[in-house]
């Protein structure tokens, strides 16, 4: 972390406070104040409901997923249950299990509030 002193010379004797102090952005900090390449986004947690199995073999089973904060009547959502891991391996989804719902949209297709 790089500091830097705002006002050191309009303090007594030269010394800052810490209130003088603020952080720079360094070579990995850099991504964290620049921002305007993110989507706008919301992110929901959720529960795994249900696994269901797919009538056909052929087909993937789905998970379904309940939101908390979403309206009662939207608040499952099924999703194909495939999923990778860090390594690439595909894995699925256990019922019980607290997920992470992400909503994103590009910048262009959002209003200001």
């Amino acid at each position: 972390m790089s500091l830097s002193a705002r006002n050191a010379v309009d303090k007594p004797h030269g010394f800052a406070t810490l209130q003088s102090f603020r952080r720079l952005p360094g070579p990995y900090d850099e991504a964290k104040f620049n921002r305007s390449d993110e989507k706008p986004s919301t992110a929901l947690p959720g529960i795994v409901e249900k696994v269901i199995k797919p009538r056909d073999p052929r087909d993937p089973e789905k998970a379904q997923i309940v939101l908390e904060g979403a309206d009662h009547l939207y608040r499952e959502i099924r999703i194909d249950n495939t999923l990778n891991d860090a390594n690439g391996q595909a894995v699925a989804l256990k019922p019980g299990a607290p997920v992470e719902v992400t909503v994103a949209a590009d910048p262009e297709d959002t209003v200001k509030k």
